[in-house]
């Protein structure tokens, strides 16, 4: 029997005890000192406090990212009107431009058709001065053909009477060139 109870007994492997605890033991001491030192030195309250700060350095990020947002949507508007405005402008800037450029071409056609009346007006003068010296020269000569008529007729014999009848044509001669 003394082999069967030795063979019962058989040691187990030691487990290492310190002061009555053994490993699972002291590794709950270790994590309830830590946790009791930490709150001794009041390390929650520090966490606590940084988390705080990071909450607040947020908050500030995303109130200046909501400031930010409410100044480009400002600015966005902004340049919205100005563009509106400018496209405005351009299209009164554009319809200005063309009522010039009818306004011009009016104004030329109406100097060109005075220039026209004036040169039209300016060709029947000249026209109408030419027909008058052509008629007072076909009157000059026709004066000088009947004036030579006339002296040859009486430039042979004749009387006082012819002679008078002579100068008195001479003297219509002279007034009438």
């Amino acid at each position: 029997m003394a082999e069967t109870t030795a063979h019962t007994q058989t040691p187990h492997a030691a487990h290492p005890a310190f002061l009555g605890l053994d490993a699972g033991g002291w590794v709950s001491f270790g994590m309830l000192a830590l946790i009791g030192i930490m709150l001794w030195q009041k390390v929650p309250a520090a966490i606590n406090k940084a988390l705080d700060g990071k909450i607040a350095r947020i908050r500030a990020s995303l109130d200046e990212a909501e400031r930010l947002r409410r100044e480009a949507e400002l600015l966005k508007l902004e340049m919205e009107t100005r563009a509106a405005d400018a496209k405005t402008q351009a299209e009164r800037i554009v319809a200005h431009a063309r009522q010039e450029a009818a306004d011009m071409v009016a104004a030329a056609q109406a100097d060109l058709d005075a220039l026209l009346a004036r040169r039209t007006a300016a060709a029947e003068g000249r026209i109408s001065a030419a027909e008058r010296a052509a008629e007072a020269e076909v009157r000059a000569q026709v004066v000088d053909v009947a004036v030579a008529a006339v002296k040859s007729v009486l430039s042979g014999p004749g009387t006082d009477q012819d002679r008078l009848t002579a100068q008195a044509i001479g003297d219509v001669d002279t007034r009438l060139h």
